[in-house]
């Protein structure tokens, strides 16, 4: 029993290496210019809407679950867009609402 201990402690040895070396590299998605939800989501709707026929095929097998996980994914998308589109429009000093207003209403 302590030597299958010892294969199993190497093993994990080697994982650790692997997940260290690769820590070391930068990808473009670890920019924090790209958001890969947003990326996720413009490629699905991309093949959706210019290769319907392959869209159906690789959507069509997903079981129930794992449609609501990727309808899951757009919603944190699309909740991410709006976070980032609010944290900018704070930093440009929030919405300028028009000072002008009616004077008259007609009902």
């Amino acid at each position: 029993m302590a030597g299958s201990h010892l294969g199993d402690d190497d093993s994990d040895d080697e994982d650790d290496d692997e997940d260290i070396e690769l820590d070391l590299y930068d990808t473009p998605v670890d920019s924090d210019d790209i958001d890969e939800y947003a990326e996720f989501k413009s490629m699905l709707l991309g093949l959706q809407a210019n290769n319907g026929e392959l869209y159906a095929v690789l959507t069509s097998s997903l079981a129930a679950e794992q449609q609501q996980a990727l309808q899951e994914v757009i919603m944190l998308c699309d909740r991410r867009f709006a976070a980032k589109q609010s944290k900018l429009l704070e930093a440009q000093g929030g919405f300028q609402f028009s000072h002008t207003l009616p004077h008259s209403f007609n009902f």
